[in-house]
């Protein structure tokens, strides 16, 4: 298991006071509902966090980290395709949304949207839509799946 992931099941520092890697691991992960927070003198069930630096959260101690399929894109007969091994078949990209295991279309920089396009504007923010026709069409280069 991730040290990282260990680190935070087993916190019980206020979130300032967690190191700079569980801060920013936590906050990547902060929407997820699995969490606990500190109060009342008991670890409670939550579904967000915050990250305020006086509030003492932890992973809920059952958590564990999903296995994920990372699906290759490519371009098949002029079409972006990804190809998925249950059904042994090309698919394609804007397909993948349907299937019950889709987690979301992985790019370039690492970053993964529920979006088959997303758009670089000329500062440097990915984006959902395009803020200026001078934007960057940017292309996913992996389909994400829940593994097996």
């Amino acid at each position: 298991m991730n040290n990282i992931i260990q680190a935070l099941k087993d916190n019980e520092n206020p979130f300032g006071l967690m190191s700079v890697e569980m801060r920013a691991k936590a906050e990547e992960m902060k929407d997820l509902q699995i969490w606990q927070v500190y109060y009342d003198s008991g670890w409670n069930n939550t579904s967000i966090i915050d990250c305020h630096n006086s509030e003492t959260y932890r992973l809920r101690p059952d958590y564990e980290e999903p296995e994920v399929e990372k699906c290759e894109i490519k371009v098949r007969e002029g079409d972006l395709c990804w190809f998925n091994d249950s059904t042994n078949t090309w698919w394609a990209l804007e397909q993948a949304i349907h299937f019950p295991d889709f987690i979301g279309f992985l790019y370039e920089d690492k970053e993964i949207f529920s979006t088959a396009r997303a758009y670089k504007s000329t500062d440097g923010v990915i984006r959902l839509y395009p803020s200026t026709p001078q934007d960057e069409v940017l292309t996913p280069t992996h389909v994400i799946r829940k593994g097996k």
